[in-house]
């Protein structure tokens, strides 16, 4: 191969070098005893934010099993993404609402938006990734 088609494919491939990094989640306030199932949404586009099956990546853990309530999210590419968490108390996958709104198992977001009347947007939620390493604290309520 020569010099010529070495530099080419170096010029293509570059912008893949050390693009990826990890997001490590530390969240606050879990109710006690921890049980149940935290799920990790992990958005990149705002248009599929309010979908069910619009997440980038889901990330699923027992929190019976698990020691503390930090969580890696491994080898994400570079970009803006938004964070969404609940803890499922019944294992069917959904956040459960009361007559009002409020949600009765706890959630939370990236950036820990105050929202009163309405749930966080993927722009009250969005973060950029651009480095190896990023760590994110959110609040459960």
């Amino acid at each position: 191969m020569g010099p010529f088609k070495v530099i080419a494919w170096l010029l293509i491939l570059w912008p893949w070098q050390d693009g990826a990094g990890t997001i490590t989640i530390h969240c606050d306030g879990i109710n006690q005893p921890e049980q149940g199932i935290i799920y990790i949404y992990l958005y990149n586009d705002s248009a599929k934010w309010n979908d069910p099956q619009g997440y980038f990546h889901l990330y699923k853990y027992n929190l019976t099993a698990i020691p503390n309530s930090d969580f890696n999210l491994e080898n994400l590419p570079y970009g803006t993404y938004a964070i969404r968490v609940h803890i499922d108390l019944n294992d069917n996958g959904v956040v459960e609402y009361n007559l009002v709104g409020q949600a009765l198992e706890q959630t939370g977001f990236s950036n820990n938006p105050i929202k009163i009347f309405s749930k966080p947007t993927f722009r009250d939620s969005r973060f950029a990734l651009l480095k190896p390493n990023l760590k994110l604290a959110i609040e459960m309520k």
